[in-house]
């Protein structure tokens, strides 16, 4: 498939919101193959019509600093009067390159225009990373199923655009290279930082807990862009899970509370509009270390009792599904703060073991120890 270098039309003045659009009545399967589905709407979270346009980020490909990266066009579609919008595509040979460059997960960014005001949005679809046979090659593409993960659909998203025009133009056509408005997408700096993973939290009594991260990273971090001088905003997040020789294992003592850090990289780029210079922060690759620093003490006290786990003498506990909590902050590069995730997965476990003592609790702050964003752990509050 022919690359393009990403242009863009008109300036971008607004907020996108990526969430659950369950009021939109529409799912990611309503169209045969779907990567996305959604609704657009304006400044007053209105629907309105408008295009859509979608690229993948080549996560995984090597970019150095004064280099412009390649995106990979992947699909357009018009919203109609309700907002609603659907783009699909097959696996072809360059989607399936990207999955395997970052452990079956592509990364995305979605453009939505209407009345001259264009916004973009980031999110990443699981696929696996089967490389396309010799046979599928030749045809270029592999129908696929899009999923959020191995264990979960992809929801559908809301893309709120902003209250004013920076220019008139017609808006239902597709986002060409060299149509004008924004221009290039140029890597400008590189910084490696330590980011939040996760946390692992023993009560008293425990004689093993650990929190193991790897062979490969699999964390969704925050992508953020600024245009001029403005703050930093967030618009989605992306998908890191390059493979690592090693798994990394922090371990906590009895009674310990912990926050675990690991190093990523982290890309700065500029490209140019009619309002003038932005700029976009996207993460690119793990470094396969870690770090673990105390954190507050968080116990069961008071916990109602759905949420508690009790364990017995020389019992155990193991974690290894479902999404752990957002963390805010989790990372500050290039002045900007980014959110971090790392899912429970085969790839991110906890493991608790415990000694003789007749009871040891586990809680969450929103479920049950198994399902739970955050582990809590021990009797006090």
């Amino acid at each position: 498939m022919r690359r393009w270098q990403l242009c863009l039309a008109l300036s971008f003045l607004a907020s996108v919101i990526y969430v659950p659009a369950a009021d939109a009545a529409l799912s990611a399967e309503d169209k045969a193959g779907a990567i996305v589905a959604g609704v657009l709407t304006d400044a007053a979270d209105s629907p309105v019509s408008g295009s859509l346009d979608l690229f993948a980020w080549p996560t995984g490909r090597p970019v150095e600093v004064g280099q412009t990266v390649q995106l990979v066009p992947v699909g357009h579609d018009r919203a109609a009067k309700d907002g609603r919008f659907s783009i699909a595509s097959d696996l072809t040979t360059d989607l399936a390159e990207l999955a395997r460059l970052n452990g079956g997960y592509i990364n995305f960014v979605l453009y939505g225009t209407a009345d001259g005001v264009i916004e973009e949005t980031h999110f990443s679809r699981y696929v696996g990373d089967t490389p396309v046979t010799a046979q599928e090659a030749g045809t270029a593409k592999r129908p696929v199923e899009w999923r959020a993960s191995p264990e979960e659909d992809a929801d559908p998203v809301r893309v709120r655009l902003g209250d004013a025009a920076a220019a008139k133009t017609a808006d239902d056509r597709p986002i060409h290279a060299m149509q004008g408005g924004c221009s290039g997408m140029k890597l400008i700096e590189s910084q490696i930082r330590p980011t939040v993973i996760g946390e692992l939290r023993a009560p008293d009594d425990t004689e093993t807990a650990t929190f193991a991260y790897g062979k490969r990273a699999d964390s969704e971090i925050g992508v953020a862009s600024q245009g001029g001088q403005g703050p930093w905003a967030l618009s989605g997040s992306f998908h890191i899970a390059n493979s690592q020789a090693g798994e990394i294992t922090q371990r906590a003592t009895s009674g310990q509370h912990l926050l675990v850090r690991s190093r990523f990289r982290y890309d700065r780029y500029e490209y140019f509009c009619p309002s003038g210079r932005r700029e976009k922060v996207v993460a690119r690759d793990w470094l396969g270390d870690y770090q673990s620093e105390p954190t507050a003490v968080r116990g069961c006290a008071g916990a109602p009792e759905g949420r508690l786990g009790r364990y017995g003498p020389d019992g155990s506990f193991h974690r290894i599904r479902e999404k752990a909590v957002q963390w805010d902050g989790a990372v500050d590069v290039f002045g900007a703060s980014l959110t971090a995730r790392s899912g429970y997965s085969q790839y991110v476990r906890g493991d608790w073991s415990f000694g003789g003592a007749p009871e040891h609790l586990l809680c969450g702050d929103n479920g049950g120890p198994l399902v739970a964003r955050h582990i809590f752990a021990g009797t006090s509050a």
